[in-house]
């Protein structure tokens, strides 16, 4: 959510720079954004205010999301990590629920923050605490979270990220969010907004035959 060191914002620069480069390049051929994603990070609002009061302006696109929870002792662990980082928190955390609850409400926390007029609008893979699932299946009911948490998107006029990296997940095979709440965000008329999270060009597309099919797909906010 921020730029920690000199070598870190160096490389921004250099992202920033490459990109809008690419727009005038392909300017009237392909339509190119300049985005991020962008971490929201309990604790660190302020941080992650000042970051996109300066780099906002220079944004098409960004998205909000979760990959850091923060523990009881104040400890920050990042959920998606692999399955035995995963399996290290339900030691610290105690459960399975207690993680997916801790992650759920650090999703409402970040639509609900103070993030400043560059906050982004869309909120990104939804439901990734259910990236290892298949090792750590829960056994208890999350939809009312999820239902809860769309409503203060709808309420926010936000947007939601249909991430189909979960389904070539091994231990997820699902997308993010599963299907029954993308029914949900088409009732409530909440924007859906493709995303393959692509880490390399081999990534894009990734999962998009498994999703819900004939959603309409809204350009980004």
């Amino acid at each position: 959510s921020g730029v920690g060191s000199s070598k870190e914002a160096d490389l921004l620069d250099e992202y920033l720079s490459s990109v809008l480069q690419l727009k005038e390049k392909y300017k009237g051929k392909c339509n190119i954004l300049v985005g991020l994603e962008v971490d929201f990070i309990e604790g660190y609002e302020e941080d992650t205010k000042r970051f996109l009061n300066q780099v906002g302006p220079h944004l098409d696109d960004s998205i909000l999301s979760v990959h850091f929870l923060k523990d009881k002792e104040g400890r920050y662990h990042c959920l998606d990590f692999n399955e035995d980082v995963f399996a290290e928190m339900i030691d610290t955390f105690g459960t399975v629920k207690n993680i997916y609850d801790c992650y759920f409400q650090t999703v409402k926390q970040s639509i609900m923050s103070n993030l400043g007029t560059h906050k982004p609008k869309r909120i990104g893979h939804l439901t990734l605490v259910t990236k290892f699932q298949q090792a750590f299946p829960p056994t208890f009911s999350y939809d009312q979270q999820v239902e809860e948490i769309l409503d203060l998107i709808k309420a926010g006029r936000f947007a939601v990220d249909y991430n189909s990296a979960g389904v070539v997940k091994p231990l997820c095979k699902e997308p993010y969010p599963p299907k029954r709440f993308v029914t949900i965000c088409e009732n409530k008329n909440i924007p859906l907004v493709y995303g393959s999270d692509a880490h390399t060009v081999k990534g894009l597309l990734q999962g998009a035959d498994k999703l819900k099919k004939g959603v309409h797909f809204s350009a980004p906010l």
